[in-house]
């Protein structure tokens, strides 16, 4: 290394490890459901749900009955 400083190449050694990642120090947000009627389905189901619960579909619609069983919610 010294021989490459005396011809203008100056190089330093260093540790490549990677760092161990910091946790989270939030817990994030719990939001539950406000229990007034989803914007898409427009009934109120126990457990609540909300717009949010639709994330997943690609075109937003109601529940099918079939789909709120798997989702273990009824029709309040």
């Amino acid at each position: 290394m010294e021989e490459l400083n005396a011809l203008g190449f100056k190089y330093a050694l260093t540790d490549l490890t990677p760092k161990p990642k910091a946790k989270a120090t939030t817990t994030g947000n719990k939001r539950e459901p406000s229990g007034n009627e989803c914007g898409y389905c427009h009934f109120k189901t126990i457990p609540p749900h909300d717009k949010r619960s639709h994330r997943t579909q690609k075109k937003k619609r109601p529940f099918t009955d079939a789909e709120l069983k798997e989702l273990g919610m009824v029709k309040a």
